[in-house]
């Protein structure tokens, strides 16, 4: 097991993250907004600093923590950008040695079995982006989207049945998911196999 932070939650000044990082041993960080400015519009100058800046440490990147498909599955221009938003984060991770980009399922607005295929069928057109640059999609369980539970995620990892989508187990956030269930062990063994990636934070309902 290796250990990370995400630097946005202890400072959006990189230098101020890294180093508690290096004061708490970690093995790396996650990238989410640096600078103010979100991962997916980072430039190769962003990149290469913030390159240097881990490699002076011996930081590495545990994972892309992109915001992609948090936008509205109904509307068409919203998706194309962040079609647009995989490209860019898939570029950007294989510049700073990841292969996880964190993604989501849209915005939720009622059960998720009301736009199961629908929703299916708009996330297919991120994985030949992401296969084609080796880069691993996680999906992420997140209560404000169709994968707010762990079942929700697994079983539309299961469908999509592509090796380039995986999961990124939040625990916290089945908590507060409204058909969440006990997050360990009964949710974890749902996603459990399916899993490259977990966070941890503190969760009371």
């Amino acid at each position: 097991m290796k250990l990370a932070v995400f630097t946005d939650e202890v400072s959006q000044d990189l230098g101020v993250a890294v180093r508690l990082a290096v004061r708490y041993q970690l093995d790396g960080v996650e990238l989410r907004t640096v600078w103010n400015k979100p991962i997916q519009h980072f430039s190769a100058s962003d990149i290469e600093t913030v390159r240097r800046s881990l490699g002076e440490h011996g930081l590495a990147v545990a994972a892309i923590a992109s915001p992609i498909f948090k936008c509205e599955l109904d509307n068409d221009a919203e998706h194309r950008e962040h079609l647009e938003f995989v490209r860019n984060c898939c570029w950007i991770a294989n510049e700073l040695g990841t292969s996880i980009v964190r993604v989501f399922t849209f915005w939720k607005h009622g059960p998720s079995s009301l736009v199961w295929e629908k929703m299916k069928s708009k996330f297919r057109h991120a994985i030949p982006i992401a296969r084609d640059a080796g880069i691993t999609l996680a999906i992420e369980n997140e209560p404000s989207t169709y994968c707010a539970t762990a079942a929700e995620t697994a079983a539309l990892v299961k469908e999509l049945d592509s090796p380039t989508v995986k999961v990124v187990w939040d625990p916290c956030n089945e908590v507060f998911a409204e058909e969440g269930i006990t997050p360990y062990p009964d949710a974890y063994r749902k996603v459990e196999g399916m899993t490259v990636h977990v966070h941890m934070k503190d969760g009371k309902k």
